[in-house]
């Protein structure tokens, strides 16, 4: 340490400055302690030292005047690092336990200092660092520490408004003193003034508690400032929050507490200014004034804030309660209950009194105020003021107080917010106990609040009694009887209700009480209110756990099972039968019994003796309970039905299942529903199917679900399927049909009826059919009316007819049918062919699906091909892909003849728009999920699936845009899954083929319309991914078709790759594979997902470039582009070794044959690019040199 001490003085002393960077930056490197180094120096060496930086930095100051105007960058980095050095070993100085500052340390850091704004922006760090030791100068009070704050300050200042960090919000707030030494009123401030003016509207300043102070310091700096920025404060309220206002309060105070003076005054005034606005102001901006006011009335403990108050509010207040206009009374009247009491403590006693006196007869006069909210302010804020206040109000008073609210108020007709505000008051005198005795008496008198027309004022009653439940003293059935709340239950709305079942949860299902407890409270909640009970157990359940509500339903069942037991008993005579329906209920269904035995001798004992007593008196003979039990175990299962199917609750659900299933046996004896006449199912039919007519094209499925459950197991599938045929006929039938249209196969049937109108809703009636199709209650007995759904099928045939007409005209001479109806219909009618299919017959899905797929290529392809008339007045450059792809993807003659099928119509021509495109491809959608469907399913056959593939290739060609790409993609997966299940290599040949020419056609499309088109191929990744997956994870695939598969996927890519290294397009290489182009990017990252399937890629790759087939110096480049992102994303992958060697020998030969040649200064940078990534490469394998 010696030797470095030594040599700095050597350095100093020297006067290099090159010498003198060099020593600080080997220090910083080294991490030498330059505070050790300057503590070890005597005070002679420390003024020797510091004369030299001195120096130093004073030819450094004179470089940068003298070369202010030269560009030289060099010569600038080199100032700034003298600079940087300068300030670590000043700043190292005032880091020592008592440094000496000698005066050429403290003119260096002035000089710094003075450096600190004109410096440029490139020089934050050196800028920032030159803050710090100023900072920390003043922070240990060292000498000359007034003479390096000023630009520190401001320094500070902007840095804080730019990066708006808490941290150097607290930077500034810890140099706050340095304020003081501001003249605020000189011109020479005019920085700093603005600066500050920008901070108090700063969202971080008045976010941080730190920025608050520093701006409360600030606001107590100059009467002028004060003024300043208390009207940027007013123009800046409109737009600020509750939260912005009250920090601002804050700030006043701060500024309040520590101003004295002229400042006080000008505060003080800026302050009542804020309360004659808040008096005056609109209802938007009064709610933020009083926060900002709110403030101080929090602050009422500090000294002189009551006073303060007094005094500022004095002039405004008394006034402003007895104008006419009700918004300003209502601002003062909330004024003066936020800040009560308004007091201050110089004054005597007696004058206390008589200020408060004032205030309880104003508040007085506020409870019969005109305006209903004016009342209803002051009975909610005169309650807390009670309650807080109690000891030092008389009782007089709290009693005149509490009487009109209670005899006046609460039945205030004319608002309904005043009789709520009364309600809710009683709740906050409830937090004070010494209130209890006073309201005990009085709270029934607000019984019948509980059936308050309005709803809020029931919410708060129930609200009421929720509050007097927590209280020993008061029962909440005393205050309202428990006839009535159950009255509300069963007819109120569902605030209410929840909150009623908050109320009355615990009371009727005591869950830490005994079941015979239980069950008893169950029994009274029926006996007292069948309907309530309904909605009670409807929404128990969401207070329960499901363990819980399973225990329920289970002793509830076990309860009836009881009453029938006894009563089966009774009927035989004998005790020899009763055991055996005991032992057959504790044998199969496992009931409570078996639980309470478990729980002791004791406990048995006394249930029994409930249970017998129980039994006394409830009998399946008492309809009404015994139907209410039942009601609520089919409400509190249905209501957890959802949670039982979770795979968490499955043991819950099968122990349920076990209990029941024998229970149910024995109910049925006793419980029959067929005293239900069969005449009167078809009235109940018709009310469901009334019902349905009259839903509205909104409803969704649980709105209907029900009702087409019932009708279904009534067998009324026919009415239902009528309506819809209805329905169906009105909506896709022309307004300029002259002739009625009639059902479709359907016969008529004689009856009298009334025609009700109804607006028919052909999608409602899909949907009818599709929630069929999926329910499991309905689908069995819908698919048995096999007739009438073929007469459905052929109704949303004639959608077709209806896009046909869409999709030809562009004008129609009335309305046509809706895109949507005509996509549902064609959806639905896919569906019921797939259902309906029955070979060799007229419902044949494949034979129907081959006329689909010829009306597709007339009335759909065209439509996508208009995609290319918007690129017509484009341009586009000549590429070389296509002629590669032809070359690779180009399947073999014989597959040709054997698979493809003569799919070309005469198409016709159409005129649409961009409806006609997103139309049509809705349908091709429909067309390829259902053709899909159909061979996972088994409905098509080996030619069905050549037939679909040979289909989406031409969806591919026509479709330029590739809006039909991830539904094409979805179809492939299907027909390859089925081909390789198929387990013959002539039918796995064809996979090659249709891939190839769907890699020609999204190449094609890429080409034509590049920025649409390649938005579609991340969509697909996935399914490309999976098709390899099949292929290359298949027994059944020989090795010649799956060298075949890799080469149709590695032409493509060099058909692409050409291109771009010809186009100049091939940068540098990337780890993220979708970097590559678009189809390469698509195709290299499916491929290389998995190890087994780029080992296939990687070895067809080899002999292609091994067999010279990529031999001119674009195929090489891009191939290495590719092989430089497959190494990078996966440098393990077998494989890629060999590659990377085949690419060496070709490149080898190329650069020898061009170095004989003429070469442009294109292909030389092509050339260097393609060394560079062959370079690249090989350091990313691993490879030798």
């Amino acid at each position: 340490m010696k030797n470095k001490r030594e040599e700095l003085l050597s350095v100093v002393e020297d006067g290099d400055i090159q010498s003198f960077v060099k020593y600080i930056q080997t220090c910083n490197a080294e991490r030498v302690d330059l505070v050790e180094i300057l503590s070890g120096c005597s005070k002679q060496q420390l003024d020797k030292l510091w004369e030299g930086v001195q120096q130093t930095c004073t030819v450094t100051m004179l470089n940068i005047e003298t070369e202010g105007n030269d560009n030289n960058l060099d010569q600038e980095i080199k100032i700034l690092e003298a600079l940087q050095c300068v300030v670590n070993l000043a700043s190292a100085a005032i880091q020592q336990d008592g440094p000496h500052i000698s005066p050429c340390l403290k003119s260096t850091a002035v000089l710094l200092m003075g450096l600190l704004l004109p410096m440029p922006e490139t020089a934050s760090k050196l800028k920032n660092d030159i803050c710090v030791m100023c900072e920390k100068w003043c922070q240990r009070k060292l000498p000359g520490k007034d003479d390096l704050v000023t630009n520190a300050l401001i320094y500070l200042l902007q840095r804080s408004l730019n990066l708006q960090t808490r941290k150097e919000i607290k930077r500034l707030w810890l140099l706050s003193d340095a304020l003081s030494l501001f003249n605020m009123s000189d011109t020479s401030s005019d920085m700093l003034r603005d600066l500050l003016c920008q901070c108090v509207i700063s969202t971080p300043f008045l976010k941080h508690s730190e920025g608050c102070r520093f701006l409360g310091c600030v606001m107590s700096l100059d009467q002028n400032l004060t003024d300043c920025l208390h009207k940027i404060i007013k123009s800046h309220m409109p737009i600020s929050n509750r939260n912005v206002m009250e920090r601002y309060g804050e700030i006043y105070f701060r500024a309040w507490q520590t101003s004295t003076g002229p400042v006080l005054v000008k505060l003080e005034s800026a302050i009542q200014n804020f309360m004659d606005h808040a008096i005056h102001a609109k209802k938007s901006l009064a709610p933020g004034l009083r926060c900002l006011l709110g403030y101080f009335h929090k602050q009422r403990k500090s000294s002189g804030v009551d006073g303060m108050l007094l005094r500022l509010y004095g002039p405004l207040l008394w006034r402003s309660l007895k104008v006419t206009n009700h918004n300003v009374r209502e601002n003062a009247a909330r004024l003066l209950l936020d800040s009560f009491p308004l007091q201050d403590q110089e004054l005597c006693n007696e004058e206390l009194d008589q200020l408060l006196q004032k205030q309880f007869d104003i508040f007085q006069t506020l409870l019969q105020d005109t305006c209903p909210s004016i009342r209803s302010v002051t009975v909610q804020k005169l309650s807390k003021i009670l309650s807080t206040y109690c000891e030092f109000i008389p009782v007089e008073t709290i009693k005149s107080l509490i009487t009109k609210m209670m005899q006046d108020l609460v039945w205030d007709a004319s608002s309904a917010d005043v009789r709520a505000s009364v309600i809710m008051s009683m709740m906050n005198l409830l937090n004070n106990q010494m209130f209890i005795p006073m309201l005990k008496p009085i709270l029934p008198q607000l019984c019948n609040h509980i059936h308050d027309s309005s709803e809020k004022v029931r919410v708060a009653m129930v609200e009421l009694l929720l509050k007097v439940k927590g209280i020993r003293a008061i029962k909440y059935w005393d205050i309202v009887p428990l006839e009535h709340i159950l009255a509300r239950l069963e007819i109120d709305s569902h605030p209410v209700i929840r909150r009623i079942m908050k109320l009355l949860q615990s009371t009727f299902i005591p869950l830490d009480k005994p079941k015979s407890v239980q069950l008893d409270r169950c029994v009274a909640l029926i006996e007292s209110s069948r309907g309530a009970a309904r909605q009670f157990f409807h929404h128990a359940s969401a207070q329960m756990t499901v363990d819980d509500t399973v225990t329920y339903i289970i002793s509830i069942i076990a309860c009836i099972l009881r009453c029938t037991k006894a009563e089966k008993s009774k009927q035989e005579g004998g005790e020899n039968v009763r055991q055996e329906v005991e032992e057959n209920v504790q044998g199969q269904s496992g009931a409570a019994v078996e639980n309470e035995e478990d729980e002791g001798a004791e406990d048995e004992e006394e249930e029994e003796e409930e249970d017998e007593e129980e039994e006394d008196i409830l009998t399946i003979h008492n309809t009404e309970v015994m139907a209410g039990l039942l009601e609520a175990v089919v409400i509190l299962w249905s209501a957890i039905n959802n949670d039982l199917n979770k795979r968490v609750n499955h043991n819950i659900k099968q122990d349920l299942q076990t209990k029941v299933s024998c229970g149910i046996v024995e109910m049925m004896k006793f419980f029959d529903v067929s005293y239900v006449p069969y005449n009167s199912v078809p009235t109940i039919s018709r009310s469901c199917l009334s019902k349905l007519k009259k839903m509205s094209k909104d409803s969704v499925t649980e709105d209907y679900s029900y009702y087409l459950d019932a009708l279904c197991k009534w067998d009324k599938v026919v009415n239902i399927l009528d309506l819809v045929d209805e329905w169906l006929t009105e909506g896709l039938q022309q307004e300029d049909s002259t002739s009625p249209t009639a059902k479709v196969g359907k016969t008529t049937r004689k009856s009298v009826g009334f025609v009700v109108p109804h607006q028919p809703l052909p999608l409602l009636g899909i949907d009818f059919v599709t929630y069929m199709l999926r329910s499991p209650i309905c689908r069995p007995i819908l698919l048995s009316h096999e007739k009438e759904l073929a007469q459905l099928q052929t109704k949303l045939k004639t959608s077709m007819p209806c896009m046909e007409q869409n999709l030809v005209s562009e004008v129609f001479d009335s309305d046509p049918v809706p895109e949507e109806l005509l996509t549902a219909c064609f959806g639905l009618y896919c569906k019921l062919v797939g259902i309906l299919h029955q070979p060799m017959t007229r419902t044949d899905a494949v034979s129907i699906f081959e006329n689909l797929f010829s009306w597709a290529d007339i009335h759909l392809l065209p439509c996508l091909g208009q995609q290319e008339d918007n690129l017509a007045n484009m341009t586009c450059k000549k590429r070389t892909l296509l002629n590669m792809t032809d070359t690779f993807l180009m399947p073999s003659p014989d597959l040709q003849d054997t698979q493809s099928l003569d799919m070309t119509r005469k198409r016709t021509l159409r005129q649409g728009g961009e409806h006609c495109v997103r139309l049509a491809t809705s349908v091709l959608e429909l067309i390829l999920a259902a053709g899909g469907d159909f061979l996972l399913i088994g409905v098509g056959d080996t030619r069905f699936a050549a037939l679909l593939a040979d289909f989406c290739v031409q969806c591919l060609q026509t479709d330029k845009s590739l809006l039909t790409l991830p539904s094409v993609m979805t179809c492939l997966c299907s027909i390859t899954s089925h081909i390789l299940l198929q387990g013959t290599p002539a039918h796995c040949d064809s996979i090659a083929a249709y891939l190839g020419k769907v890699f020609v056609a999204i190449a094609t499309a890429l080409l034509k319309e590049r920025s649409r088109a390649s938005k579609s191929l991340p969509k697909v990744r996935n399914h490309l991914m999976e098709i390899f997956s099949l292929v290359y994870g298949s027994p059944v695939m020989n090795d010649d078709t799956l060298r075949e598969i890799m080469a149709t996927v590695i032409g493509a890519l060099f058909g692409e790759l050409v291109h771009a290294s010809q186009e100049f397009n091939l940068e540098e290489t990337s780890g993220d594979l979708t970097q590559l182009p678009p189809l390469s990017g698509w195709l290299c990252d499916a491929v290389c997902k998995k190890n087994y399937i780029a080992k296939h890629f990687l070895a067809e790759l080899t002999k292609c470039l091994e067999s010279g087939a990529a031999d001119d110096l674009h195929s090489l480049h891009g191939t290495i582009h590719m092989l430089g992102s497959i190494a990078k994303s996966k440098p393990k992958i077998p494989g890629i070794k060999d590659c990377w060697i085949a690419v060496q020998k070709l490149s080898d030969g190329i650069q020898s044959n061009q170095q004989t040649d003429d070469e442009d200064v294109r292909e030389i940078d092509v050339m260097k690019s393609l060394t560079s990534k062959l370079q690249e490469c090989q350091q990313t394998l691993g490879l030798a040199s």
